[in-house]
């Protein structure tokens, strides 16, 4: 066999080796990866909407803002 042709079933068999591993252990470690904290409770929902509706507590404007930072 040539060297090409080494080089050819090297890439080949490579090229085989990870579709394989992606295969059997990759995409179900993927497929079964949920999040852990699961969904948002419902009451830190309410509260979270709640306090969006509620007034400001610091109105300012972009100088105002400003003297604040520094």
């Amino acid at each position: 066999m040539s060297t090409a042709t080494l080089q050819k079933l090297k890439n080949e068999l490579k090229r085989e080796l990870k579709q394989e591993l992606l295969r059997e252990f990759i995409t179900p470690i993927l497929r079964e990866s949920k999040d852990a904290e699961g969904e948002y409770r419902k009451e830190f929902i309410r509260k979270v909407l709640k306090s969006e509706k509620g007034s400001l507590k610091h109105r300012f404007n972009s100088k105002t803002f400003l003297k604040m930072l520094s």
